[in-house]
């Protein structure tokens, strides 16, 4: 705990900024001082434990695949158990992902054939599979689908917001956005886009769209943000002042919304300025 000592739980404390150790009994017995050693798993639990349980889950699954090539199982059985253990681990990273604030998009179960079949092709004579195409096709409408409720969302969508609560929301959205702005923009991604339009995909250009979308989402949070941090400050003032003491903080803190009016791109629109007062 804080004060370095040791504390025992049941419970993992995903707040702590310590070490956390965990102890798990191999079998249901009675531990005593001569079988504790052989009969308790000892290890590091990760401060988030939703990336101690991604990376336990990836590691299981990797032995289980090993397990199977090395017992000589049917190909076909080591295929389904493949696509049954990359459906668990796309799964496993959208919650963890979700967990934390963060939009993760995964890719579909066959795209592999896809980066193999990228290598294969020269782009200036492309003839593309219509399997490779489908592929591809199925990833931007899955991403797509994803993310249309995230780029819609430009306020908090309950109650009264307060500065504070509205400041919080656009941290995490610019966050967000950054890490799909990121993922959109890898080479793999980008390999997608350079596919769907050599092989003249009617989704090319919605797909397009959306990146676009993305972009002007992302600037559009940074310029909240940036516009915001005087507002916070000026509150920070006057939240905890009595009415006849504000007098003097009035002015300042209506230069200050004044300027935000003026230059801030989002702010300047009537629906979004009117949360200021």
């Amino acid at each position: 705990n804080a004060a370095g000592d040791l504390a025992p739980s049941t419970e993992h404390n995903s707040g702590s900024n310590g070490k956390t150790l965990y102890f798990k009994k191999k079998r249901k017995m009675k531990l005593t001082a001569e079988n504790n050693r052989r009969s308790v798993l000892v290890g590091n639990l990760s401060v988030c434990l939703q990336d101690h349980v991604s990376v336990q889950s990836e590691a299981m699954c990797g032995s289980g695949l090993t397990a199977l090539k090395n017992r000589g199982h049917p190909a076909d059985g080591r295929q389904d158990f493949e696509r049954s253990v990359l459906t668990f681990k796309n799964h496993l990273r959208q919650q963890s992902g979700r967990i934390s604030g963060r939009t993760v998009l995964v890719y579909p179960l066959d795209f592999e054939k896809v980066e193999e079949a990228a290598l294969k092709m020269d782009k200036r004579t492309l003839s593309m599979d219509t399997s490779i195409t489908l592929i591809l096709e199925t990833t931007v409408v899955n991403w797509s689908h994803q993310l249309e409720p995230i780029l819609q969302m430009n306020t908090l969508q309950e109650g009264n917001p307060t500065l504070y609560s509205e400041l919080h929301f656009w941290k995490n959205r610019h966050a967000d956005l950054e890490y799909i702005s990121s993922q959109v923009a890898s080479s793999k991604a980008q390999m997608v886009v350079e596919l769907l339009e050599a092989a003249n995909s009617t989704y090319f250009q919605p797909w397009l769209k959306v990146c676009k979308n993305i972009s002007e989402a992302l600037e559009d949070a940074e310029n909240i943000c940036k516009y915001m941090k005087p507002l916070q400050k000026q509150f920070e003032r006057t939240e905890s002042l009595e009415l006849p003491k504000m007098k003097n903080h009035i002015a300042p803190l209506m230069v200050t919304v004044s300027l935000v009016w003026v230059n801030s791109k989002y702010h300047k629109y009537k629906s979004h300025f009117v949360f200021l007062l």
